[in-house]
């Protein structure tokens, strides 16, 4: 029943349910033929309206059109249709009807809706493409009202798009003044800001509009950064500072912090020309986060600018004590390397310059660099000879060619008055042909072209601490010494097996030959305690050779030593030789081969449940387990248990080359002369595939013949030359 449906649609409409009175409407005007034209009119109207809220676009024209058909003449109606046309964006007769709207009807519409129907012909006409018609259609809305925002963005966007940015900001402005919120205001303060700052160069005007949204909206992060950009284009240097400063106090981050901080003391700097200003915050930087390294390069290079070095030595010394112990150990070297310099070229603190260079030392022990500057400085440092002296003994055992080395410590110790360790730095030079015409003099005079003629003998305090190399690991020695004896009776044969048993060993207590006499000599100053037999066969050649296996241990020596060396030359043969007749180096005499003398410390470590190992180790340990009896077995224990408390590492090859230098620098010290030294160790046969090239032991050589252990153990044995 249409008439029921009238009162339920009137209801639906009054409450706003206009989804539920949409499809009864429809209904209804389909069904209107018979009412009166008044009723029809008014149920396409209220169609048109409930179906332009729907956003039912289509409907509406359809409605409205009905509507205008009844009554062509009713304002609403003709307003309602010109809107459909528009919302439906059939532009021409949204025009059309528009401009009907103002002709038939201007008088009978508000300020709003006139103001509103001229804004809708200027889309109708930028929508197609008459731009110049849109932006009069515009103006003439904004006539009847300046500040209507519609208008005013749609004319924003015109003079965007013609890039006429003056035009914009003044209706960016204009769209400010109606704004509603604080969100809003912020927002176009910014737009504006950017329009003044990008597009009209405008900084000062931009820094105002920045500054006025920052008023409304004061930890916006962005804006801050553009404020700052503003300040910074304007040269405003101090507001750019206290901008920096805002944003760092939005920060939480210390990296962050000091980056703002370091700004602020460049703009202090190269802008504000405050120097002590920029200082206070590139130093506040560096409090922050000291690996930040670019606060630290503006101080040094300001405080050397100034050639303040108080402060530039406090700026350093607070730099380390910002870093120390941090792992940086690159950075903490060089600050202490500077700080060196500093004291010593700048303040002439040689004490401090000293210090400082030590550390670096300290932190890069390798590098020579700082070496070479504290063996300068020590020696204009009348109580610092000891360090000058130490500081050129490392540079040459990095670089054993180092002449000015040699030719500084023969200085050093001739002014000390130790002219047996300069006399040692002569003979040195003179090997490299570098001694000048004193050092030459002073070589020759002094030296003794004859066996040594020591006073006492070697201690085993001696051996550890001066003659023994610091490679030689002491507890891979211990435990060589240990098991030596079980090794060498694993091993025994009798003389008579090696055919000595009709043979006499010469007489060491009166030898007559040289090379006993040299052999017994070696044997005393060495202080070897392993009983040893020196066998001479004449018509056999050769030079010494072991055969430990026998019991007392025996060395065999054909004719080849007989004749043509001079007393020095058996003297270094013979002690470097007997060296091996030392408890710990002992089983060398027995095995030259690193993979043999490997598989018998492991087999050592085996017997006391230590390690484990292959095949041959096990089969190797069992042989060692037979000959050692429990006291033994007690001691290797201990042994083995430190050795592997301190990593256990069995570089075994080190430890032989070790041994055989150690060996060497008996050699030297007993026929005390480093061109016979360097001579026959040059002549000496590779032994093994561990054994070091001739020219790395020379080099081992030479470093010893110039270092204090040498000097000491010249002291010891009172070998020394009389001036």
């Amino acid at each position: 029943n249409e008439d029921a449906l009238l009162p339920l649609v009137d209801s639906y409409v009054a409450n706003g349910r206009h989804e539920d009175a949409f499809p009864l409407l429809q209904i209804l005007v389909q069904r209107s033929d018979k009412r009166e034209p008044d009723e029809q009119h008014r149920l396409a109207s209220v169609l048109g309206e409930t179906a332009t809220k729907l956003g039912h676009a289509d409907e509406a024209v359809g409605a409205y059109e009905r509507a205008y058909e009844i009554d062509n003449d009713d304002s609403p109606t003709l307003k309602g249709l010109a809107g459909s046309y528009f919302r439906a964006e059939r532009w021409d007769d949204a025009f059309k009807y528009h401009q009907l709207l103002l002709v038939q009807h201007r008088d009978a519409l508000g300020r709003d809706e006139i103001t509103e129907v001229f804004y809708r012909l200027g889309v109708v006409k930028r929508e197609q493409g008459e731009d110049k018609k849109a932006r009069n259609m515009f103006d003439k809305s904004l006539e009847e009202d300046t500040h209507f925002v519609p208008a005013l963005e749609a004319m924003v966007a015109l003079q965007t798009a013609e890039g006429d940015w003056d035009s914009v900001v003044q209706y960016k402005k204009r769209i400010l003044d109606v704004a509603e919120g604080p969100s809003a205001r912020a927002a176009l303060l910014v737009e504006l800001g950017d329009l003044w700052q990008e597009k009209l160069k405008d900084a000062d005007a931009a820094a105002e509009a920045y500054t006025e949204s920052l008023d409304i909206e004061p930890d916006a992060h962005v804006v801050l950064h553009k404020l700052l950009v503003a300040y910074q284009s304007a040269d405003r240097w101090s507001e750019a500072i206290d901008i920096i400063e805002r944003v760092s106090a939005l920060e939480e981050r210390d990296e962050a912090k000091a980056k703002y901080s370091y700004t602020i003391g460049v703009v202090l700097r190269d802008k504000l020309e405050d120097e002590d200003a920029a200082l206070e915050h590139f130093n506040e930087a560096l409090d922050l986060d000291s690996t930040q390294l670019k606060p630290f390069e503006a101080v040094n290079k300001l405080l050397n600018e100034r050639k303040d070095w108080k402060a530039l030595e406090r700026a350093y010394r607070k730099m380390l004590h910002r870093i120390i112990n941090q792992g940086n150990t690159d950075l903490e070297h060089n600050l202490w390397h500077t700080l060196g310099i500093i004291y010593r070229d700048r303040q002439r603190n040689f004490d401090a310059a000293a210090e400082s260079f030590r550390m670096a030392a300290g932190l890069k022990p390798d590098n020579a660099v700082e070496h070479e500057i504290l063996a300068e400085l020590y020696a204009t440092m009348p109580d610092k000879t000891e360090e000058a002296i130490a500081e050129h003994q490392w540079l040459l055992a990095a670089d054993p060619n180092r002449l000015d080395s040699y030719r500084a410590l023969y200085k050093l110790y001739f002014d000390a008055r130790a002219y047996d360790k300069a006399w040692c730095i002569a003979r040195t030079l003179t090997y490299f042909q570098k001694a000048d015409e004193e050092q030459q003099k002073f070589y020759q005079q002094y030296r003794q072209d004859r066996e040594i003629q020591p006073k006492t003998r070697l201690s085993n305090e001696n051996w550890v601490k001066d003659l023994m190399h610091s490679d030689q690991d002491i507890y891979i020695s211990k435990i060589m010494e240990v098991i030596a004896p079980a090794v060498r009776a694993s091993l025994a044969v009798t003389d008579k097996k090696l055919n000595l048993h009709k043979r006499k060993p010469e007489d060491l207590t009166n030898p007559s030959l040289a090379l006993a006499r040299q052999f017994k000599l070696a044997q005393d100053v060495l202080s070897i305690s392993i009983p040893v037999r020196l066998f001479i066969q004449k018509e056999l050649s050769g030079a010494l050779r072991d055969e430990s296996r026998s019991n007392p241990p025996a060395i065999i020596t054909g004719y080849t030593l007989l004749s043509g060396y001079r007393p020095v030359d058996l003297a270094f043969v013979c002690g470097r030789h007997l060296t091996y007749y030392r408890g710990e180096q002992f089983i060398r005499t027995m095995y030259n081969s690193h993979t043999e003398l490997r598989t018998l410390l492991l087999a050592a470590m085996r017997v006391v449940g230590m390690g484990g190992g292959d095949a041959s180790v096990e089969s190797t340990a069992k042989q060692l387990a037979k000959h050692l009896d429990q006291a033994h077995l007690d001691v290797l224990k201990q042994v083995v248990r430190k050795f592997v408390d301190a990593g256990g590492k069995a570089d075994i090859k080190r430890w032989m080359q070790a041994a055989e230098i150690t060996a060497l620098r008996a050699g030297l010290l007993l026929c005390d002369d480093v061109d016979t030294a360097v001579r026959m160790t040059q002549q000496i046969a590779s032994e093994s595939t561990a054994d070091l090239a001739p020219r790395d032991k020379v080099k081992e050589l030479v470093v010893y013949s110039i270092s204090e252990s040498y000097f000491r153990l010249r002291e010891q044995l009172g070998i020394q030359i009389k001036v």
